[in-house]
């Protein structure tokens, strides 16, 4: 039966439950009260579900999240489990960068630990939001003309981050450009040149400088350097811009990769800061807007620029903004449609601020306080799973978590798509290991099929820009965004930091990888209002970290255990 508390909504009844993947209705699966769809349905928190209510009386008795969940869990059964599973219920809100940060280890503590193989681990579903994304879509070019952010972009976006952990990018907009391609190819080149000459030439492998950090860069979390882990299973060199003369760091490692290879380092790394930056723009937008952040009922579009050269708040200067009251107007008073699109325009273009200014891309922005070395590592690493002889495992192909669940404490970490797959995240709503690359291969198969082309191949024909033809590797189209502590920080919670990881098969091809971690310039200070609009509206969290150096912010953010 239903509580007494609930009978003041009406007379609840048809409980169907939701299928999360395809988010269609299951109609062999509807009950009559919340109990039987719990017990009997196998109902498992975060799965949605619709239900009736009948009578519903003319004045309906007040009742608060916090009350409702009560009436649904009484025993308390529910959010035991929630809790057990490393997850919040909706009304428990992270409310420090203390809690974040436990948080985030929680939920990687909690992620299952067993690997599968390519033919059974989960590759996307049906929702919109494991579709993949052009990226054109994603440029300030494709804002609404009216300085909106377009509304299938923006549901694209929060789809794909907030439920599935990742949003995959097409930089050929389906094959239609490949210039960006291109580099991601030749970055790719560089790395495997890279990881070939220091396995074979030990000479190369000495002459590079152990993980060390970087001068210049602000902070004692910014790394340079080469290092070697578990007998060679896992290797990484942490390269960074030097944002004054755009050198690569470590200088050594131009000797081993060439000129042409530093250079497709450099180029691969702005590309791909550019896609992050965007996505960026877009999530943050996406809150702004959600939180009514920048809503003034009766205020509409004011003014008009003073400085045409100058980035507005929807006609106000940035200048003008932190010394007026942009987020008054008369409370009484219901937003008109104007006021909603006003509220929009500023919602995206404090998100490009924030993006802007906040998130290193490697490039000056001329203040005296972004550091010399950017604070973005661009990674080249190779994983591998081989067992020395004689061992149990080295007689049997398997697949193993080789680099652990864990969340960034970056804006986003963008990862190119590899050719031997790996990377997995924790897909929220799937409630399984989801593994994004198998996603961009069957996507570019389903575009090779549909050319009538071979997708067996695994290679396209592609034309460079000096008119000769390549035969360019089918991953250096995609690229995957993740979101990351600080993405999470910025859109009040709504995009968790994702739970992710890396399998290698045992004793089977090396994955090599080259991840670009977008972090926070270390000397910049957060301005909440600024980026994110009223104060009155900023989550606990905001107002805590209002006026740090997101150098401070990084730090606190790190969990309990990290600080012992």
């Amino acid at each position: 039966s239903v509580p007494s508390d609930l009978s003041g909504w009406g007379e609840v009844e048809g409980i169907q439950l939701v299928d999360r993947i395809t988010g269609e209705d299951i109609e062999d699966e509807i009950y009559d009260t919340f109990e039987e769809a719990v017990h009997d349905g196998d109902w498992s928190p975060g799965q949605p579900f619709n239900f009736i209510v009948r009578n519903v009386p003319a004045t309906l008795k007040k009742m608060d999240l916090s009350d409702l969940l009560k009436q649904l869990d009484p025993t308390g059964e529910l959010r035991a489990e929630v809790k057990e599973k490393g997850e919040t219920m909706p009304d428990e809100e992270i409310d420090s960068l203390v809690a974040l940060g436990d948080d985030c280890e929680r939920r990687a503590e909690a992620a299952p630990r067993e690997a599968q193989g390519e033919e059974s681990v989960f590759a996307g579903g049906k929702s919109k939001g494991y579709n993949i994304m052009q990226r054109s879509d994603l440029l300030a070019d494709s804002i609404n003309p009216d300085g909106t952010e377009s509304r299938a972009t923006l549901m694209h976006v929060m789809d794909a981050m907030v439920n599935h952990g990742c949003l995959i990018v097409d930089l050929t907009d389906g094959g239609a450009t490949y210039k960006d391609a291109i580099v991601l190819a030749k970055m790719w080149e560089a790395n495997t040149k890279f990881f070939d000459t220091i396995n074979s030439d030990l000479e190369a492998a000495q002459s590079l400088p152990p993980i060390g950090v970087a001068e210049g860069a602000g902070s004692d979390a910014a790394k340079v350097g080469f290092s070697s882990y578990d007998g060679g299973r896992m290797q990484f060199l942490e390269t960074r811009l030097n944002r004054e003369n755009g050198a690569l760091l470590p200088s050594e490692v131009a000797d081993i990769i060439g000129a042409d290879g530093a250079k497709a380092m450099k180029d691969a790394f702005g590309i791909i800061s550019d896609i992050g930056k965007d996505a960026l723009r877009v999530a943050v937008a996406a809150a702004n807007e959600d939180a009514d952040a920048f809503l003034q009922p009766g205020g509409g579009i004011d003014g008009i620029r003073t400085d045409p050269d100058m980035p507005s708040i929807s006609g106000l200067t940035f200048e003008e903004a932190e010394t007026t009251d942009v987020s008054g107007g008369d409370s009484d008073t219901e937003p008109s449609e104007e006021d909603v699109q006003a509220a929009a325009i500023r919602a995206s273009e404090t998100a490009a601020l924030l993006a802007r200014e906040l998130m290193d891309d490697g490039r000056s922005i001329g203040s005296g306080n972004e550091g010399s070395v950017s604070m973005s590592p661009h990674r080249m690493c190779r994983y591998s799973d081989m067992k020395r002889e004689g061992s149990e495992k080295s007689r049997n192909t398997g697949l193993s978590e080789i680099f652990g669940a864990h969340t960034d404490t970056s804006f986003i970490t963008a990862v190119p798509v590899a050719a031997v797959s790996g990377l997995e995240v924790f897909d929220e709503e799937a409630e399984c290991w989801f593994r994004p690359e198998l996603r961009a291969r069957e996507h570019w198969e389903n575009e090779m099929e549909d050319n009538d082309e071979d997708s067996t191949a695994l290679t396209e024909k592609v034309a460079s820009g000096d008119g000769e033809e390549l035969e360019m590797p089918w991953h250096c189209r995609y690229v995957v965004l993740m979101p990351g502590e600080l993405m999470q920080l910025v859109t009040r919670n709504e995009v968790p930091a994702v739970v992710h990881r890396v399998v290698a098969v045992t004793n089977g091809k090396a994955r090599l990888s080259c991840p670009v971690l977008l972090r926070a310039r270390s000397g910049m200070k957060m301005d909440t209002e600024k980026y994110l609009g009223k104060s009155e509206m900023a989550a606990p969290m905001l107002k805590e970290c209002n006026g740090m150096l997101m150098q401070e912010i990084h730090d606190k953010m790190q969990p309990s255990s990290f600080k012992k």
